[in-house]
């Protein structure tokens, strides 16, 4: 792993921590570890052209979230805002953007 995605890791480690504060104090600590279960989350970062800021995988003990390296380039604000996206995505009462998601993510 070079240098730079090593950095890149880091802060995207920072930034994750941050959204999942924000997702914590709007919808509840306790509710949102309810949420998410007892799935571990692991971060990766997309080095190739992409036409997404970021993506989320379920696999059955845990879960991915990839952003796009675009995103170090851009404001800050964005970066959470996709991260806010992505951990709906690992509360184990959403699938895809259905009705749930969109409930949690209009909060």
């Amino acid at each position: 792993m070079t240098a730079e995605e090593r950095f890149n890791l880091e802060v995207l480690n920072k930034y994750y921590k941050i959204a999942l504060s924000i997702v914590k104090d709007i919808i509840g600590e306790e509710e949102v570890d309810y949420l998410m279960g007892s799935k571990e989350v692991f971060f990766d970062v997309c080095y190739e052209r992409t036409t997404w800021f970021g993506l989320c995988k379920d696999y059955e003990f845990f879960y991915t979230i990839q952003v796009s390296s675009r995103l170090f380039y851009m404001n800050r604000r964005l970066m959470i805002e996709t991260l806010i996206h992505e951990i709906i995505h690992t509360f184990k009462t959403t699938r895809g953007h259905d009705a749930d998601w969109l409930y949690y993510a209009d909060m």
